[in-house]
């Protein structure tokens, strides 16, 4: 089975999300979970399947996902040899050209 690495900005990234969501509908904020984890799964599967992030540091390889039935979130990941390494999970509101602004 691929691998689903989380960094600790994702894993903050999700958490944040999901203490944002609970506090509306605890319901769905579990299926966000479960939904996240699907969609995560299902890429890491097809690490190449999703589009290129066009504001990617030069030279490295990071894509981008849609969550599935949470078409607001996406998720920023590198394929590895043996699944992925989700990056970040964000909202289309923020700005994502400057995830890697730091860098």
């Amino acid at each position: 089975m691929p691998e689903v690495n989380l960094t600790p900005d994702a894993r903050r990234d999700l958490i944040r999300i999901d203490a944002y969501i609970r506090q509306q509908d605890p319901e769905r904020a579990d299926r966000f979970r479960r939904r996240s984890q699907e969609t995560m799964s299902r890429i890491s599967e097809s690490p190449y399947s999703g589009a290129p992030f066009e504001f990617a540091p030069e030279g490295q390889e990071i894509r981008w996902a849609v969550i599935a039935r949470f078409r607001k979130y996406i998720f920023l990941y590198q394929p590895i040899p043996l699944g992925i390494n989700v990056i970040r999970v964000m909202h289309t509101s923020q700005d994502i050209s400057i995830v890697f602004t730091d860098e």
